[in-house]
């Protein structure tokens, strides 16, 4: 058990990568990996972890079971 706070943070597409794409908030390109293609803006997650939240990116294209069983 914990008091700190955990936010799931929806991910977005991205079509065209930048260069460094985890710089930018982006997530590995993984194959199989439900977070390929897609971002978080950083500056969300820095103001909410500056908060004491711990955050789980959530990615976008779960389907409604995939999103059940994560949270």
């Amino acid at each position: 058990m914990t008091d700190i706070p955990i936010y799931g943070i929806l991910t977005q597409p991205y079509t065209s990568a930048p260069e460094n794409p985890s710089k930018f908030g982006g997530f590995e390109a993984v194959e199989g990996d439900a977070l390929k293609g897609t971002f978080i803006v950083m500056s969300h997650i820095k103001y909410l972890e500056a908060a004491g939240a711990r955050i789980v990116p959530i990615s976008y294209r779960l389907d409604k079971n995939g999103l059940v069983n994560l949270l």
